[in-house]
């Protein structure tokens, strides 16, 4: 006897239902019908009868596709949804933070295992709601939204019934029903088991990987560096997942241990040889994901160290891996390989290292893409452990030269920073600052000079070192490039311009101020430095969006362990990047000692002032850049950028005047001068509409001229570039954005691969990639390469590029070129930095296309 409730029976979980019935359903109520057992009173039996009459939001019913399967094989179990008009659910996909239970499909019974990620075969209606301040995507399924669960059967033959667990929340457009979960149940005729058929995971032969293992050269001495090869012979039909692919997409192949007769050496990268597969799928509405396959016979290389007494030692690696196909992944796995290991004489033992972990189970949130392995080296078994000097930063090259020559690289890259457009915004700001607070009689100006510098040295030092144990070497571009970051800056510049336009005078609040004028008539100057530090931290994280060549290369060598060298290298560029801000700070108080006649301090104001809405433009176009707006395209920058100048001009030669400018009849003739030369900047400025470029950093300071121009439809004069990644970009030429489609179709075609590593605020990219590339001894040699333009701080690859570049080339820098042999993976050529000669940098390719003929 069973219940009846709403006209359908009730059963309980793994209960199956009537045989003749391929699948059951279930409605969504606001209580669970009773079953036979429960101490349910008549009273309450009927208030449930009453609640069954109530309008239901979702009906849901399984079934298994086909509806017979065999033993061994994989079964499509399907959950259709049907939900009322007005009413929703959301999307598996959808973020388990935001409102509302996304749906979720568990299958449980004997012989029944799901085997694969829960799809949904209908597109989600994407809304976006502002919760609290807090903007949320919301990914809603209306109507009949139908899902596929991959279930591995296994069992004797006969109908077999699994139990389903469906979860969710029903919303319509002003509440939602609390998360619900229902239990049906799902049956299946099972058949025979198929010859040769096993549960996936390794307990048979489906999905199985045949693992070996050996080492070059075959008889190393202790202490040398050697290579270790590991090969897979995959099942045909599956695949692994390639070691740089994102681990939340699939499990990929990784080293976690090596023991006994071989080290891990820090930092290196575990490379394959196998032909890779690039799969984009959407697994997350709106975001494009890349999934790596490797299929059939696969090679795996890890440098490694060879260490022990001479003779036959044992090495032990354990290796961590998962097999899938098109529908279903198995489990998974950890094999342990043994490896004998024949050690000649006339190596040293190595000292005992601290513990270094080779393949972390749980890999860096950005992966890098594919880079198949490079053909080894001669002399690989050569004692050198570090990468090659063509793959080292500047900081490691500097290192490698002893102590003092590293430091006293650090303080010509702080030399060579303070000529970077960054650095300039801030020396109006500090002249403005120092100005007033000498005006005002705000402290003295020797102690303020050395609070500002203090804090410089403190912001850089501790900013660059946390970032870096926070978020590893790459993160100085994250913050860079940060939209949200430059439109703070950007308002921040504009609140400054405005008040030294003499819109209005930044003051403090005034109960703020009567503490501090009582402070100060107690003789605690001290407390009046707060305002000089915070402007100390506004100086560096601005500056820091273009220290990222020297600065880049000293967190990296933290990221790797160089603690010690990172802090003194930092200390040390700090210092002398914050000497001429100090001297700056100390210049107001002459400033105000000299006469006021004339009002040319006023003018001086009205400049910075200027200057100051030209430099909020560029953080501006930061943001607009990253986020793929289009809106602050390069005509549109250029002209926003010329009005400031030309109104500049307008108040040198008197035509309108700022509140606080003084009257004056005509101007002088050194104004007239001034104003005729900005007019000739404005000029300048102007003429990059019809196309020209620009000489020095002021190229950089505009967006590409490729950014919101649309690609022309076809390959045209260049079939060599085609695919989803082309964009049109320097010289314009057609570039690739994502590497793994890069190197493939190098690979394919076997033509030599270039890789510009950029970054949206890289001032010097710019001026490479406007001034150089389009070059006409430069231009012709780019054309005859696969060309990657990768972008490290700008989605949807940037995270992809930034781990690639400092995990293979150990260095954050920007810009960085490489010129790769597509069929080993070798690197053939590469440099760092803004180089101006445009002959030394078409030699540089040269070398790069002869190298490979």
């Amino acid at each position: 006897m069973a219940l009846e409730c709403g006209g359908e029976r009730a059963t309980g979980v793994g209960v199956p239902g009537p045989p003749q019935v391929p699948y059951k359903r279930s409605r969504l109520r606001r209580r669970t019908c009773p079953r036979i057992g429960d101490n349910t009173t008549m009273p309450g039996a009927l208030l449930l009868a009453a609640l069954s009459l109530l309008p239901q939001e979702v009906l849901a019913s399984t079934r298994f596709e086909p509806a017979t399967a065999p033993a061994g094989s994989v079964a499509e179990l399907r959950v259709r949804l049907d939900i009322q008009p007005g009413w929703h659910v959301y999307h598996p996909a959808q973020d388990p933070g935001a409102p509302g239970a996304p749906v979720s499909v568990q299958v449980e019974g004997e012989g029944f295992k799901a085997v694969g990620p829960l799809r949904c075969l209908q597109e989600p209606r994407v809304k976006e709601e502002d919760l609290g301040g807090q903007l949320v995507r919301l990914l809603e399924l209306p109507g009949t939204p139908e899902f596929v669960l991959p279930v591995w059967v296994e069992g004797l033959p006969g109908r077999a019934a699994a139990t389903v667990k469906v979860g969710f929340s029903a919303c319509d457009a002003s509440r939602c029903l609390p998360p619900q979960t229902l239990n049906l149940s799902a049956e299946l005729d099972r058949l025979p088991s198929a010859p040769g058929a096993a549960m996936p995971g390794g307990f048979g032969t489906r999905g199985e990987v045949q693992w070996s293992a050996s080492i070059e050269p075959l008889e190393p001495k202790s202490g040398e560096q050697a290579l270790l090869r590991l090969r897979a012979e995959v099942e045909p039909g599956w695949h692994l997942y390639h070691p740089l692919m994102s681990p939340d997409l699939g499990v990929p192949v990784q080293v976690t241990s090596v023991k006994g007769a071989m080290r891990p050496i820090p930092a290196t990268l575990l490379s394959t040889r196998g032909a890779v597969e690039l799969h984009e799928e959407n697994l997350i509405p709106g975001k494009t994901s890349f999934l790596l396959w490797l299929g059939g016979n696969v090679e795996f290389t890890l440098p490694v160290l060879v260490d022990g007494e001479p003779g036959v030692s044992n090495a032990e690696l354990g290796v961590r891996w998962q097999t899938c196909t098109e529908s279903l992944c198995n489990p998974s796995q950890l094999t342990t390989l043994s490896l004998p290991v024949t050690i000649r004489h006339g190596g040293a033992r190595l000292p005992e290292p601290a513990p270094v972990a080779v393949s972390p189970e749980s890999p860096p949130e950005s992966p890098a893409p594919p880079s198949p392995e490079p053909e080894p080296a001669d002399g690989a078994g050569s004692p050198a452990a570090a990468p090659p000097a063509s793959e080292r930063s500047a900081a490691e090259l500097a290192l490698g030269q002893g102590f003092l020559a590293f430091l006293a690289a650090a303080v010509l890259a702080a030399l060579f920073s303070l000529a970077t457009p960054c650095v300039f915004p801030m020396i109006p700001i500090t002249v403005s600052f120092f100005t007033k607070r000498s005006e005002a009689g705000k402290g003295q100006p020797l102690p303020n000079a050395l609070a500002y510098g203090a804090g410089i040295v403190l912001t850089f030092v501790g900013l660059g070192l946390g970032i870096t144990a926070l978020y590893g070497a790459g993160g100085i571009n994250s913050l860079a490039s940060n939209p949200f970051l430059n439109l703070a800056l950007a308002a921040l510049f504009v609140v400054f311009a405005l008040s030294l336009l003499g819109l209005y005078d930044i003051n403090p609040p005034r109960w703020l101020q009567a503490r501090l004028s009582a402070a100060t008539a107690r003789g605690q100057a001290r407390a009046g430095y707060g305002p000089v530090m915070l402007m100390a931290v506004a100086f560096s994280v601005t500056a820091f969006t273009c220290t990222v060549a020297f600065v880049g290369g000293l967190l990296a060598l933290a990221a790797n362990g160089a603690w010690f060298y990172a802090f003194a290298g930092m200390t040390v560029y700090a210092l002398v990047f914050a000497a001429p801000f100090v001297v700056l700070a100390l210049f107001p108080s002459a400033l105000a000692k000299l006469p006021r006649a004339g009002g040319w301090m006023e003018d001086v104001k009205v400049a910075m002032g200027f200057l100051e809405l030209i430099f909020a433009l560029k953080f501006f176009s930061n943001a607009d850049f990253v986020w793929d707006l289009q809106i602050l395209t390069r005509p549109v920058v250029i002209a926003l950028t010329a009005i400031p100048i030309v109104m500049w001009a307008s108040c040198l030669f008197r035509v309108f005047r700022t509140p606080h400018q003084f009257e004056h009849e005509k101007p002088g003739p050194g104004r007239v001068a001034l104003g005729a030369l900005a007019l000739a900047a404005g000029a300048y400025v102007l003429n990059g509409l019809r196309g020209a470029t620009y000489h020095g950093p002021l190229e950089g300071y505009f967006p590409p001229p490729s950014y919101g121009v649309t690609l022309p439809a076809g390959a045209g004069d260049d079939p060599v570039h085609v695919g989803e990644s082309v964009k049109l970009g320097p010289a314009n030429l057609r570039w690739f954005e994502s590497y793994p489609e890069a190197f493939q179709r190098a690979a394919d075609l076997r033509k030599p691969l270039f890789l510009d590593f950029t970054g949206v605020t890289c001032i010097n990219c710019r001026r490479m990639e406007n001034n150089i590339f389009p070059h006409d001894q430069v231009r012709p040699l780019l054309q005859q390469y696969v060309r990657a333009e990768l972008w490290v701080d700008k989605p949807p690859y940037g995270d992809w590029n930034k781990q690639y570049q400092i995990e293979r080339f150990h260095s954050p820098q920007q810009p960085q070129y490489v010129i790769l042999d597509p069929r080993t993976d070798r690197v053939v050529e590469m440099v760092d930095g803004y180089r101006p000669d445009a002959a030394g940098f078409a030699a540089f390719l040269q070398r790069g296309l002869d190298a490979l003929r």
